[in-house]
């Protein structure tokens, strides 16, 4: 299954989400987007093996791309580069919720 924003859930925080996994029969992973300065932090093996390790080290995501640590997702922008395919959903969904909060606090 390819996780989808309808698949995507706020946890217990406004900043922590579960992302289901692309692989069957893996339990979503937690996503805490305030993590490493907004980069956010994923509990899958991507993000615990690749790169978070790169962000503990103090690389930025243009550092990380331009010594070739780090790819430009074909979903995201340079700033991604050092996100996974998780805390993109994780932060598009965000965005969804808080734009719904605004909306329904804009006509009370």
């Amino acid at each position: 299954m390819t996780p989808t924003l309808e698949n995507v859930r706020r946890y217990d925080s406004a900043l922590r989400y579960q992302v289901p996994s692309r692989r069957p029969k893996v339990e979503p992973y937690l996503v805490e987007l305030d993590a490493f300065n907004d980069n956010g932090e994923c509990q899958c093996e991507h993000f615990s093996c690749r790169l978070g390790p790169l962000l503990r080290a103090g690389l930025t995501p243009e550092i990380a791309f331009e010594s070739g640590l780090a790819e430009v997702p074909t979903w995201g922008t340079l700033e991604d580069c050092l996100r996974c395919y998780h805390i993109g959903l994780a932060r598009a969904q965000f965005a969804d919720d808080v734009l719904r909060e605004i909306r329904i606090r804009i006509n009370e």
